[in-house]
């Protein structure tokens, strides 16, 4: 096959390809507002487990505040001091509440706790309040309380 030929062929294949993609893009249906919270609950989890900071801080809003002053800048430093602390974790979150306002929610979530990577015993549990902020196509987390717990549970050990 000359090159002229195998580069009008690649073209081609990339043509079929865009357009496979983009005819599968609008034949699924959008998540709704419910899921895409879910969906935030659940890269939340993964990345916590897989000790990623960087996953979890996209998940909050540049505008986070909460009820102590927290302010995003100090949770992203809280988050990342914990992460490289060295312990392994593994959180089954629940949401136990759901109210959806417009580009507001509120979540009420349970948040089981294990150290180690491994389920042993009832493992500790947390309650939170997160309130949720649509941003662009993305919902963004703006407070959440009982996250303080749970952090200085684990930055005190075993």
């Amino acid at each position: 096959m000359t090159r002229r030929r195998g580069l009008i062929v690649g073209v081609a294949l990339l043509a079929g390809l865009v357009a496979l993609g983009v005819a599968y893009m609008l034949g699924r249906p959008t998540p709704t507002d419910q899921q895409k919270i879910y969906a935030l609950v659940a890269q939340g989890q993964r990345a916590v487990e897989q000790r990623n900071a960087t996953g979890l801080t996209r998940l909050i809003s540049r505008d986070y505040f909460d009820r102590t002053g927290t302010t995003r800048q100090q949770l992203v430093g809280m988050i990342v001091q914990w992460m490289h602390g060295g312990e392994e974790v593994m959180v089954v979150p629940e949401i136990s509440g759901l109210d959806l306002r417009g580009d507001f929610a509120d979540m009420s979530l349970r948040v089981r706790l294990w150290r180690g990577n491994e389920p042993s015993g009832p493992g500790e549990e947390y309650a939170m309040a997160v309130r949720l902020r649509r941003e662009g196509g993305d919902w963004k987390v703006v407070s959440a309380e009982g996250w303080a717990e749970a952090q200085s549970d684990l930055m005190s050990g075993p």
